[in-house]
């Protein structure tokens, strides 16, 4: 009989929606959105998935003129990085009569490990004079434990929820959701180019390549290759309570992906009994015995209210 283990979840709690993980030197990496606060796009450690610490310190510098306050452990920790300053916090209504308070900001990191450096992709979503801009970027650093992570490459993409994949021939993918306007086109899809990272100089044509599984706002897509297969995970359907994982497969990383007969793979749709509500935004990752594990945010439903907001969960 396989041994049952038990795990407590979130493994992050309160205000940590959005987690990308990584598996490095025997450390497990996580990173969660930040929105429209700084120091921005936290980062945490683990080497059982259970304990998990934020990695950095603050540092601050006297005398009180000259102070300078350092947070080692979020990858925007400079000012002169981005600037959150049109992160906008907005209150909109719902079909379901309930109101939601929605922030701009850093929106959906994605962390990865290629050649000895860490690369996080991301959006910072401003609205200045009822203009709403994405500006997606990537940043990296060789120590993750310093806080010195580089200053942002910018990138073009009409969207959010940028990832980034490394192929076995070196070539670099971003893929991510196409969302031009919310009234033009009010479900997403995937989209994806090729990228230079060094420089954010597109390498390709920007190409559809899937609608998911439920075609309704597809978005936080993530490419992991296996046994000859690439694999697109994406979550669908928004962030409330018809939120979804699905995931589809193909021999090219351009597509076509055929989608997973037991789809949607992972949801708390139609199960209103379930404690944990809202779940998506998922990312797989490996241990060091190869088995696969799953990270998702997801609410904690009490009374029909989640009290610390999305949180990340480990399954």
């Amino acid at each position: 009989m396989a041994e049952t283990r038990k795990f407590r979840d979130p493994v992050i709690s309160g205000f940590a929606p959005d987690p990308s993980v990584i598996f490095v030197g025997g450390v497990f990496y996580l990173a969660t959105s930040s929105f429209h606060v700084f120091p921005g796009i936290p980062i945490y450690a683990s080497t059982d998935l259970q304990e998990w610490k934020h990695i950095g310190k603050s540092l601050v510098f006297w005398p009180m003129r000259q102070r300078r306050l350092i947070l080692t452990g979020n990858a925007i920790n400079r000012k002169e990085q981005l600037s959150l300053h049109d992160a906008e916090t907005s209150v909109m209504p719902l079909d379901t009569g309930s109101i939601m308070v929605a922030t701009a900001g850093l929106f959906a990191p994605t962390i990865r490990h290629h050649n000895g450096t860490f690369h996080i992709i991301c959006t910072n979503a401003t609205r200045k004079d009822d203009t709403f801009s994405l500006d997606n970027f990537c940043i990296s650093t060789t120590d993750i434990w310093s806080g010195t992570w580089s200053d942002p490459i910018h990138f073009d993409f009409s969207g959010i929820d940028p990832s980034l994949f490394f192929d076995d021939d070196g070539r670099v993918y971003v893929q991510g959701c196409w969302m031009i306007d919310r009234l033009q086109q009010p479900s997403c899809t995937i989209k994806k180019f090729e990228i230079d990272i060094q420089t954010g100089r597109p390498l390709s044509e920007t190409r559809e390549i899937w609608g998911g599984f439920a075609k309704y706002d597809t978005e936080g897509p993530h490419i992991y290759k296996h046994s000859g297969y690439y694999y697109l995970l994406v979550d669908e359907g928004g962030t409330f309570e018809h939120h979804l994982l699905s995931i589809g497969r193909s021999k090219s990383i351009w597509g076509p992906y055929e989608s997973c007969e037991s789809n949607p793979i992972m949801t708390a749709d139609g199960k209103p009994e379930e404690y944990i509500q809202n779940i998506g935004h998922g990312e797989l990752f490996q241990d060091r015995n190869g088995s696969w594990w799953a990270v998702v945010l997801g609410v904690r439903n009490e009374n029909h209210r989640p009290p610390l907001g999305r949180e990340s969960f480990l399954t």
